[in-house]
């Protein structure tokens, strides 16, 4: 019997290659496009909203393609209140044609956080997100569209204090156009 220390290394590629074919993916990359950003922003006696995080620079897609989107965001929230629970949700959200019109780019977009901390402490929160998205946008040859990371600010109704980026931590968007 026959093993695989004893298989020549050219012999296996043939074995472990032959009948394989692309039966899913996608074809090429059109264009990447990225936007980052380190400086703090922030809000105290935050309310419970939503707050755009970071938005992309205009791409001009082309027909029948697709946005690969991956997202990422620092936020720390502090309240100095007892009995508090941080909750929110995070998405991603598209505008088209430059219209300032936004809207979520898919309609389970978004992923939640949840933390409950009772006690006498000050109480606070900190947590790098990724937010990530697979969008078909069916729009013609020349459209421009952008993305944005949103923060919804949930519970409590307003947080002592709410900072993106604090301590020069990052956040970033990524846009893969492919065909």
């Amino acid at each position: 019997a026959a093993n695989l220390t004893n298989i020549p290394a050219a012999n296996l590629v043939g074995v472990c290659t032959s009948g394989l074919t692309k039966t899913g993916g996608f074809g090429k990359i059109l264009q990447v496009a990225t936007k980052r950003t380190t400086s703090a922003v922030s809000h105290s006696n935050a309310s419970a909203q939503d707050y755009t995080v970071l938005t992309s620079d205009a791409i001009t897609v082309s027909s029948g393609s697709t946005l690969v989107i991956f997202g990422n965001y620092h936020f720390w929230m502090q309240e100095a209140s007892d009995n508090q629970s941080f909750h929110g949700r995070q998405y991603l959200q598209r505008e088209i044609g430059g219209n300032d019109s936004w809207a979520d780019v898919r309609a389970a977009s978004t992923a939640t956080f949840e933390l409950a901390h009772t006690g006498t402490t000050l109480n606070n929160y900190c947590y790098l997100v990724p937010v990530n998205g697979y969008y078909t946008h069916g729009q013609s040859d020349g459209t421009s569209i952008k993305i944005r990371i949103v923060h919804r600010s949930v519970q409590p109704s307003s947080v002592d204090l709410l900072v993106f980026q604090r301590n020069g931590n990052e956040s970033n968007l990524m846009i893969m156009e492919v065909a």
